[in-house]
């Protein structure tokens, strides 16, 4: 038998044939460029300046033309409040027990790629709803204890914003104890307040709460983290509402002493009494009762032999009933205690200025929660 080295070369022609295939896709592949990594491709979409971030995507001209004074003048505040915790690494040290590193990635990319096409794609009104929603919810976040006392409002995850319709969260404490959460969705108008409230009351017919997939309590470091469930509900203002809210925002507490010779205790009490938290305790007392009596209706529709689906809607009643008492409570003292504030100040004139610097303007958002 001859030797393997003195056979014929075409001795083994298939084996040939697959060799030069092998040799010819390797140096193709060595010609191509590599595929980058998804951490190259984050790093890199990082690394790429947003257009005109400093002024909220908007041309920096056309930001000081077309935007009231006041909320630019909030300008550092809200970059502070949008970035807060938004960062990779502030992710990952939050939800690196809960996910991947490549899930987290992943998520993160896909916010970037969203910001990114809302940078190129989205026209000036669009960016500008988007800055007073921001202004809404900074103002919100930040008058939460004076507005809701003992309750806490802080900002979601960019990728619960962006795509699960989650921009704040609110911890409300229970009548007789524990923390009951709620994913708000801010908006300002009637129309789109009432698209809003239509996919809420979706969830809540079919017997559910909203799901968001990074949850993380702004208090205790020791909750559960990460895809939870909570009643989604919609609050919201006009943008006239939200101006008047930045101007006296600013006015009051970030030039308290030096505009107007209060101090910045006496501010907040000012701020406390302003008639859009009353609409907003409106707003998120309607809407809960709405989900309330669904959960009633659903479980009365339900046939017995459906222990799980029974039982689940009784846990949801007991928690919107939770939230719904605490917060009624709550709307009552404010109410009293307002009405006490306004009657202290004797001077008519100066009462009637107050009044008028308290009042809200028309809510589209309460009007569509109304019609609904």
């Amino acid at each position: 038998m001859a030797r393997f080295s003195e056979r014929p070369k075409d001795y083994y022609p298939q084996e040939q044939d697959l060799a030069r295939d092998l040799d010819r896709e390797l140096s193709e592949a060595r010609r191509r460029p590599r595929k980058p990594t998804a951490d190259e491709m984050l790093r890199e979409m990082e690394a790429r300046p947003r257009t005109h971030a400093e002024t909220f995507g908007i041309a920096p001209a056309v930001f000081e033309h077309q935007i009231p004074a006041p909320i630019r003048n909030l300008s550092e505040a809200l970059h502070r409040y949008e970035r807060q915790g938004q960062g990779r690494e502030d992710i990952a040290e939050i939800f690196g027990k809960e996910y991947s590193r490549e899930k987290l990635d992943s998520d993160r990319s896909e916010v970037l790629r969203i910001q990114r096409a809302i940078d190129r794609d989205d026209t000036f009104e669009d960016k500008k709803n988007a800055l007073y929603a921001l202004t809404l919810e900074y103002i919100v976040s930040e008058l939460a204890n004076e507005w809701f006392p003992d309750c806490v409002i802080w900002k979601s995850n960019a990728y619960d914003d962006l795509k699960r319709q989650t921009d704040m969260f609110m911890d409300v404490p229970g009548p007789e104890g524990g923390v009951y959460t709620l994913a708000i969705d801010v908006t300002f108008s009637h129309d789109g307040a009432a698209k809003k409230l239509k996919a809420a009351d979706a969830e809540f017919d079919a017997g559910r709460f909203h799901d968001v997939e990074y949850f993380a309590s702004d208090t205790d470091p020791e909750r559960q983290r990460g895809r939870k469930f909570f009643p989604r509900v919609v609050v919201g203002a006009s943008h006239e509402a939200i101006a008047r809210m930045a101007y006296l925002y600013e006015r009051w507490f970030h030039n308290a002493a030096a505009a107007t010779g209060i101090s910045k205790r006496e501010a907040l009490q000012r701020l406390h009494w302003h008639a859009l938290a009353g609409e907003m305790y409106v707003s998120l007392l309607r809407q809960i009762d709405r989900a309330y009596d669904t959960m009633r209706r659903k479980l009365k529709q339900t046939p017995t032999e459906f222990t799980a689906a029974r039982e689940s809607l009784k846990e949801h009643g007991r928690y919107l009933d939770a939230v719904r008492r605490s917060l009624d409570a709550r709307y009552r003292a404010w109410q009293k205690d307002r009405a006490v504030f306004l009657a202290g100040v004797k001077d008519e004139k100066k009462k009637k200025d107050l009044e008028r610097e308290l009042e809200a303007p028309r809510n589209g958002v309460l009007e569509a929660i109304e019609a609904g």
